[in-house]
């Protein structure tokens, strides 16, 4: 079980046992259902069954730079944002990022400018919670269920009693929409 201060899917990576021969190390981990859930808690989702990811990590010729490859997959339940139907998503992310030591001096300079980085502290990293955000950032963050569009409650996406004619969408509450309504009218 989780505690409430800590990740919702602790894996911890020890990097001193890593590269001792020059070889990195393959990781696969599958969070438990109690993970899934405080994972789905955290995200707001209505569930996540599966969750899981696959990490390579290789030291670089730089002491103390390791790369990190592999993927995170995962199965995520959402409401859909106009209906509140569950809207079921598949999810393959791929992990691409350097790990650096934190340090209170200058940062490292990269080759790449543009690579994805997360700093770690002492002789460990988080896994699990690099593969959480990685997801959390995958997330579509208005799901909707198929077939069903913005406008299937009215303009803005709000119910708000309007009635649909020929010129478009005339309502109660919108005195500019109901004005340009009779614009084109006349």
């Amino acid at each position: 079980m989780t505690s409430a201060t800590g990740p919702e899917f602790f894996f911890a990576v020890h990097l001193s046992l890593i590269g001792a021969n020059g070889a990195g190390a393959q990781y696969e981990f599958k969070a438990s259902a109690d993970q899934c859930s405080a994972l789905a808690l955290r995200f707001g989702c209505v569930e996540i069954p599966r969750f899981e990811i696959k990490a390579n990590v290789v030291p670089l010729r730089k002491p103390g730079l390791f790369r990190v490859s592999g993927d995170v997959t995962a199965r995520v339940v959402q409401n859909c944002v106009v209906s509140l139907e569950p809207v079921v998503s598949d999810h393959e992310v791929e992990l691409g990022l350097l790990l650096l030591p934190e340090s209170k001096g200058e940062a490292p300079e990269l080759e790449d400018e543009s690579e994805d980085f997360e700093f770690y502290s002492g002789n460990t990293v988080d896994l699990g919670e690099i593969g959480a955000i990685e997801l959390a950032l995958a997330l579509d963050p208005y799901p909707r269920a198929p077939g069903i569009s913005v406008t299937d409650l009215g303009p803005g996406g709000v119910d708000s009693g309007y009635e649909v004619y020929k010129e478009g969408f005339v309502g109660r509450n919108r005195p500019f929409e109901a004005l340009a309504a009779l614009k084109r009218k006349g």
